[in-house]
């Protein structure tokens, strides 16, 4: 699932722009000459940063690892748009704090 930042949550906005700095410096020193190279790379970087590379803001564990240690429950129904736009559930969003329609 993508991080998609929010109006008015910067904290999840900086999380999806350092990710896509980190992807891009390895595109830069690895540079791919097609479009096949581009995808093999691309799998190989998810592949490393998932499950290989520890993240700090983890503990030092791995996005894997951290997620196997997870009770799991599947999901039963969607998500609430209210709760989606930054309101709570079952309580109506302020005004200009809407997400853009989809």
């Amino acid at each position: 699932m993508p991080i998609s930042g929010l109006p008015g949550k910067p904290t999840t906005q900086g999380k999806n722009e350092c990710s896509h700095q980190t992807l891009i410096r390895f595109l830069d020193a690895n540079s791919p000459a097609t479009l096949e190279q581009l995808r093999v790379r691309i799998a190989r970087y998810r592949e490393h940063y998932i499950n290989r590379r520890p993240h700090q803001a983890l503990e030092h564990a791995t996005p894997r690892n951290d997620w196997e240690l997870l009770a799991h429950t599947p999901a039963t129904e969607p998500i609430p748009l209210t709760i989606l736009e930054g309101g709570q559930e079952g309580s109506p969003v302020s005004p200009g704090t809407q997400a853009a329609p989809v």
